[in-house]
């Protein structure tokens, strides 16, 4: 099963667009999702963003 789950919200879709193309975000995600064995997104739930635009 799944051992750590985070959340976050956005405002609107260019909030969330701004997230996925930070710097930080970047670093953090080359450091900690390796450490992971299993994984799971689902960044547009809730702003009706289609697949396409998440999973570049």
């Amino acid at each position: 099963g799944y051992t750590h789950a985070f959340e976050s919200t956005f405002e609107s879709k260019s909030g969330l667009q701004e997230y996925l193309d930070s710097a930080a975000l970047a670093a953090f995600a080359e450091g900690f999702l390796p450490t992971l064995s299993q994984r799971s997104f689902n960044w547009g739930t809730d702003l009706g963003m289609e697949s396409a635009e998440l999973n570049r």
